[in-house]
């Protein structure tokens, strides 16, 4: 009975250990969107670019590109 409690709460503490490692794969997804769109994640745009969304990375929030020239 103690023993599988001890198994019981190791195996909780790794899962803990595995989610705290492995990182938001919706950060990489839009990452990989916002490069499709010929942007990049950056802290803040440069001021000839645009906004075109977010990366939610750990400190590139937003995603920027090039303004076009009409």
């Amino acid at each position: 009975m103690v023993s599988d409690m001890r198994i019981l709460s190791l195996v909780v503490a790794g899962l803990i250990l595995l989610v705290q490692l492995h990182p938001d794969s919706a950060s990489f997804y839009r990452q990989h969107l916002c490069s499709k769109l010929d942007g990049h994640c950056a802290i803040d745009c440069l001021t000839f670019e645009e906004k075109i969304g977010g990366c939610r990375a750990d400190l590139t929030p937003l995603c920027c590109r090039k303004r076009k020239k009409h």
